[in-house]
């Protein structure tokens, strides 16, 4: 017959306490949870987000704002809001609103990453870089801080750190969408730093025509051009799309022609990118540093 000791018995009635409490506490957490999720600033807030995934921008920044006006100390809101600023073009306002979440909370990785990204669009490059360095240190598993920073320090010249920042990017891309547009910068990144010749090539040997791009055609396009794989002809077509694909387009065959010595065709093709009705685009920017280097050459 088995017996249980004094001491043993008090344990096992202090173990089946502390489940009961455990318990208790879940069971107590729950309803608050839902509670703040059924709030109506949480409830503006998701319908903000509902509508952001539909693309429906306008109404989408209206539910951001009510969400805000009932709880203005949420930093998430603002982000919601200065990414539904940014769909429209509107992109001083984008790094107000990252501001203010900042504020709140100062050391946000994605609050910096965006206020880094919206500085781009803006053309204001020296003000990007602190903002997506402090990102990077703070989370090393996103992306698009790396994408971001390694744009910013490419437009700013400083090729060197791009290529890191680059690195880092592919090191975290998944889908051939991911590794596509990584690489349409980090190869001439590579190029530019000087001496990475034979890395430069690994790059371009990773990219293969069975490729399907969803949303990174352009890129696709530039990196074709780069390993001769696709004709400028047929490349500058693709121009005509408007939007967003005047600047991109552009500047990736004014770059070819650059880095192949043809400064005069790449003047060209930077003007009609940096001209184009898409000043925020990348590739609008990226333009227009290179027209005012190119003004101090011979």
């Amino acid at each position: 017959m088995r017996t249980h000791s004094r001491s043993g018995f008090n344990l096992e009635i202090l173990v089946l306490l502390f489940v009961l409490l455990c318990l208790q506490g879940a069971n107590a957490q729950a309803p608050a949870a839902q509670a703040q999720a059924q709030t109506p600033a949480h409830q503006a807030y998701a319908e903000a987000n509902e509508a952001y995934a539909k693309l429906e921008n306008d109404k989408a920044l209206a539910a951001y704002e009510l969400a805000i006006k009932l709880e203005p100390n949420n930093p998430d809101f603002h982000l919601g809001r200065a990414r539904a600023l940014a769909r429209l073009a509107r992109h001083t306002e984008s790094v107000e609103e990252c501001t203010a979440a900042l504020r709140l909370k100062p050391d946000n990785p994605v609050a910096l990453r965006d206020r880094g990204h919206y500085y781009i669009n803006l053309h204001r490059v020296a003000d990007a870089i602190p903002d997506l360095k402090r990102a990077e240190q703070l989370e090393k598993k996103d992306r698009e801080i790396y994408y971001h920073l390694g744009l910013a320090y490419y437009i700013h010249r400083d090729f060197r750190h791009a290529v890191t920042a680059w690195q880092g990017c592919l090191a975290l891309a998944g889908k051939d969408d991911d590794v596509i547009s990584c690489s349409a910068w980090l190869y001439p990144s590579l190029v530019r730093a000087g001496g990475h010749e034979a890395e430069a090539k690994k790059v371009l040997d990773r990219i293969t025509p069975e490729m399907k791009p969803k949303e990174n055609t352009a890129y696709f396009d530039r990196l074709m051009l780069f390993k001769g794989a696709a004709l400028e002809e047929e490349v500058a077509k693709t121009m005509s799309a408007g939007g967003v694909a005047t600047p991109t387009v552009g500047y990736s065959i004014g770059l070819w022609h650059l880095l192949n010595g043809r400064h005069s065709r790449a003047k060209e093709y930077f003007e009609k990118a940096a001209t184009a009705e898409i000043k925020y685009a990348f590739g609008a920017v990226a333009a227009k540093a290179e027209l005012e280097r190119l003004k101090h050459l011979p």
